[in-house]
């Protein structure tokens, strides 16, 4: 499938849904949620890379909620694809490097060639903390969605909030170390081999933690499905 027909699903999708930015929003959930427009930026879409599945895997990243705002699958593809000229924040500078790594490409190439979507589809409108666990919840059913629209060959959790609804099983061959980490997510009947990665964004108790897997451990998580037979199947 070409990248204009994901989108094409993918836009047609939030339309029926109501996940559009700012003042069409209206996501079922809205009044559950308690979500406005003074407080809230809702109605993010993802990213999809402008040569996303082009001569590689797709690659997915399952983030958590977006601050700063929302924007449609164009502008967010035009605001990702750009990220590198400008002041790299922690979150960006850990998907750098999971995704480069793994594709083997530059970051400004690889951002080309992967695609984002947030677990939350609304954040707060004037703060990057995230929502509450609630609103996770709320939104699972639109992130399973998204992954079976967008047909991942590999897919990076980051953050606990990200596995909300996702049931995972245990890949055979994985070193007894790398086994917390590589998994299969079953979602609809279909298997996604997947990594549960450190939220590039931990702090405080979790900073040493969390310089240790985005140095080290993803290079070698990256390295090992690479060298295996396991996109294969």
């Amino acid at each position: 499938m070409s990248k204009e027909k994901f989108v094409a699903e993918l836009a047609a999708f939030y339309e029926s849904n109501g996940i559009i930015p700012y003042g069409e929003f209206s996501c079922k959930n809205q009044e559950k949620c308690g979500i406005t427009l003074e407080k809230h930026a809702p109605g993010m879409q993802c990213h999809v890379g402008s040569h996303y599945g082009e001569n590689c895997p797709k690659v997915l990243v399952v983030a958590l909620d977006c601050g700063g705002g929302a924007q449609t699958i164009a502008a967010r593809t035009e605001t990702i694809e750009d990220v590198v000229n400008h002041p790299i924040n922690l979150h960006m500078k850990g998907t750098l490097q999971t995704i480069s790594t793994f594709l083997g490409m530059n970051a400004a190439d690889s951002l080309k060639h992967y695609a984002m979507t947030n677990a939350c589809k609304c954040s707060w409108k004037d703060s990057t903390n995230q929502l509450h666990y609630s609103f996770y919840q709320n939104c699972s059913a639109l992130k399973l969605k998204e992954i079976e629209v967008l047909k991942p060959d590999i897919i990076f959790f980051q953050g606990k909030n990200a596995l909300i609804d996702v049931a995972f099983s245990e890949v055979e061959g994985v070193p007894t170390h790398l086994m917390p980490y590589i998994k299969y997510a079953n979602i609809n009947g279909q298997q996604y081999l997947s990594v549960l990665c450190i939220h590039p964004s931990a702090r405080f108790a979790h900073t040493q933690k969390r310089i240790e897997f985005y140095d080290r451990v993803i290079v070698e998580i990256n390295n090992f499905i690479k060298n295996s037979e396991l996109l294969g199947k």
